[in-house]
């Protein structure tokens, strides 16, 4: 308990501060319009917002190791503290153009600045004066290797693993007692699709925070760990919910028609941009597979030469390195057949954004898996079928956990994990975290 409380003192403090000065900053657009008293309230009620409200649902662990967990919460803050800067508003009778244009921009500028603030805070655990959460990993599944790799690709957690041991579901479960006795009570992981109930008495009876985290062929669904008392009632949410892809369809019309007009000079300038450089046409349409399995054609800016078929027959015929890669993920790392304007394009997922077109026309939705094509079916395995359940995304789970870093495993379990798991505040989060992906070019080639 101890530890438990010198945790949150250490962590949870700075972690609040940081959404209470991000969330102050965000909306100070609309805080400095206000009257004098007014002005001090609104301030007020952010610092209390911030400070006091509860975690309902989600552990301290959770909250602060894994980032959705945290966006859940700020979703909450923010969700709050905009509707009470609007009923001062209102209240007050001070309501204007300047201060709804306010209020709006300020909105979505905090679904940025609050994430942001809570990434800068981790990092400063994991490199600077404050130590990282300390954890103690114990494999159920064989994959504690694999997910030693994960944590190291993700420094903002701040979680560092003191040792990690693979057991199995039979074993002494006097190790729980013995590891305790020789490094304390941290954190303790149990890496499993679903931990046996024996293993999760032995491991509460020892430890005081316990999460378990759901290994998924592939790949890890991390920040979907719960708290062990909480395994048994968290059923996944399915994408099929009516609601939910009503709700999800409605975001990717408003949300799919605003981006396409606020894109049109961007669209001008890369059009003159290719066909400067090269004869052919702007756009280039591929077809992929679809909700259902259906066919699609998807929409690119074109980023290759307009003999690339040729030029790739030729590539695969003489190099057998470069047809192992193409064979294995569809991609090649140096690609011959890429212009110099198309580089630039994929480098930042420029030429991706036509497809806002499929989105508005309801082939594609804003989050989704990644349209794929007939071929690479096999490679998916059972996922296939929950594929075809949804619309393929712009953006995804895969593309902002690592991309073309990652193997084609796990960007199926990264598949797998967002459609069994879909809720708005998800999509909300990835659409989110797409946004500092994009302008750091990681993972795209």
């Amino acid at each position: 308990m101890h530890s438990l409380l010198s945790f949150f003192l250490r962590q949870s403090l700075w972690f609040r501060l940081s959404d209470t000065l991000c969330l102050l900053l965000a909306f100070w657009p609309v805080i400095s319009l206000l009257p004098g008293t007014a002005l001090f309230g609104s301030m007020a009620f952010a610092i209390v917002l911030a400070v006091f409200l509860p975690m309902r649902g989600i552990c301290l662990e959770q909250c602060l190791i894994f980032p959705f967990w945290a966006f859940r919460y700020q979703l909450k803050l923010i969700g709050l503290y905009l509707f009470g800067l609007t009923s001062l508003i209102f209240v007050l009778q001070v309501c204007s153009w300047a201060l709804c244009w306010a209020l709006i921009f300020s909105g979505l500028l905090a679904l940025f600045v609050l994430p942001l603030g809570s990434t800068l805070v981790r990092v400063l655990f994991f490199h600077a004066f404050l130590l990282p959460q300390k954890v103690l990993i114990f494999d159920l599944c064989g994959k504690g290797e694999d997910f030693l790799g994960v944590l190291g690709r993700h420094p903002e957690w701040a979680c560092k693993a003191l040792a990690l041991w693979t057991i199995g579901t039979s074993a002494d479960m006097g190790i729980f007692a013995e590891k305790r006795a020789l490094y304390g009570d941290h954190l303790c992981l149990l890496l499993a699709e679903r931990a046996p109930e024996r293993v999760l008495q032995a491991a509460r009876k020892h430890f005081s925070q316990v999460l378990v985290l759901a290994w998924e062929e592939g790949g890890l669904a991390s920040f979907f760990a719960i708290e062990a008392q909480r395994q048994s009632c968290m059923p996944k949410t399915c994408a099929q919910n009516p609601w939910g892809m009503i709700t999800k369809r409605v975001m990717d019309i408003v949300l799919g028609s605003l981006l396409c007009v606020l894109f049109v000079p961007v669209f001008v300038l890369i059009a003159l941009a290719i066909r400067l450089e090269s004869p052919g046409p702007v756009f280039y349409r591929h077809t992929r597979l679809g909700r259902f399995g259906r066919e699609i054609r998807m929409l690119k800016f074109r980023t290759m030469v307009s003999n690339a078929d040729t030029v790739l027959t030729e590539l695969l015929a003489k190099d057998e390195k470069q047809k192992q890669a193409w064979e294995a993920d569809h991609k090649l790392l140096r690609d011959p057949r890429i212009t110099r304007v198309g580089s630039l394009l994929r480098k930042f997922s420029l030429d991706e954004l036509p497809q806002l077109v499929n989105i508005v026309c309801g082939q594609m939705s804003l989050v989704g898996p990644r349209p794929i094509v007939r071929e690479e079916i096999d490679k998916y395995g059972e996922v296939f079928a929950e594929y075809c359940q949804v619309r393929p995304g712009l953006t995804g789970l895969w593309q902002v956990s690592g991309r073309n870093k990652t193997s084609y495993e796990e960007r199926v379990a990264y598949d797998h994990s967002y459609i069994t798991n879909w809720s708005p505040a998800l999509d909300i989060w990835i659409l989110v975290r797409t946004l500092p992906v994009v302008v750091a070019g990681d993972g795209a080639y």
